[in-house]
């Protein structure tokens, strides 16, 4: 197993506050498994922060772009990424993620960022990615151009005017 450039070691921070920089691409996001981003190419600035009762917080400043499947056509696009995060680490007795704090075993000090990286990226997608309207490529274009002139083409049906009479009575 290859050894991860993202290990940094909390137990060993000699100051308050310790600062990091990757620029993670292509091979970042290959190598994790079942990602949604395959491509991209994100710098991430981390600050360490030593707190006290062995705990850390992590200071992420993300920018970047990735390229992801639009939803409607489901063709690459890429997605601008920029944003900031803070994750809780505290030194305890076994790994753990409950969610708002990660816990690494004090004895081994050390803690793998790969993951963690990844879904601060991940997080900063928009839940919805589609392209701007008319750029999609392909057959998808095509039909959603037919489908919205089929539609203004078809006349309303007349029990809907009914209906609108009985609103207008009241």
């Amino acid at each position: 197993m290859k050894k991860s450039a993202y290990i940094i070691n909390l137990r060993d921070q000699q100051t308050a506050l310790q600062a990091y920089d990757w620029v993670v691409g292509d091979d970042f996001f290959a190598a994790i498994e079942d990602a949604q981003i395959q491509y991209g190419t994100v710098a991430v600035a981390l600050e360490v922060e030593r707190l006290a009762s062995a705990s850390y917080d992590l200071h992420f400043s993300l920018k970047g772009q990735v390229t992801v499947d639009c939803d409607r056509c489901m063709e690459p696009m890429s997605q601008k990424i920029e944003g900031n995060a803070t994750v809780r680490v505290r030194l305890g007795q076994e790994d753990a993620d409950d969610g708002d704090v990660i816990t690494i075993p004090e004895e081994r000090g050390t803690i793998d960022l790969q993951w963690p990286v990844y879904e601060q990226i991940a997080l900063q997608v928009p839940i919805r990615h589609v392209h701007p309207d008319g750029e999609c490529t392909g057959e998808t274009d095509k039909a959603l151009k037919e489908f919205a002139a089929q539609a203004e083409e078809k006349s309303p049906d007349p029990r809907w005017d009914a209906l609108k009479g009985v609103l207008d009575k009241q």
